[in-house]
């Protein structure tokens, strides 16, 4: 009888405060990229602003820039909305 396959992948959990995140803990930043482009501290990574657009269920997501740096050859997931709306990120000068 084959081995039967058991569900993997994550469970979400609440949205915490980033003070509040114990080492270890996984998290997801969802966002949209609003600024993307060399990392002025170090020409090896890429300094890329994210603005959030889903953040759990919350109604009117905290849209403040969050800011990573990136190693450039590192790839990252990216995905694309269906079949919902997402507010528009704020606009950036």
């Amino acid at each position: 009888m084959p081995e039967e396959r058991k569900p993997s992948g994550l469970n979400f959990g609440e949205a915490v405060t980033a003070a509040d995140l114990p080492q270890g803990q996984i998290v997801v930043v969802d966002g949209q990229v609003v600024e993307s482009g060399p990392d002025p501290d170090d020409p090896t990574r890429v300094r890329v602003v994210i603005v959030r657009l889903l953040a759990g269920l919350e109604v009117h997501p905290d849209q403040r820039e969050v800011i990573v740096s990136i190693p450039r050859d590192m790839k990252i997931a990216t995905a694309h909305p269906i079949n919902t709306d997402l507010p528009s990120p704020p606009f950036r000068s």
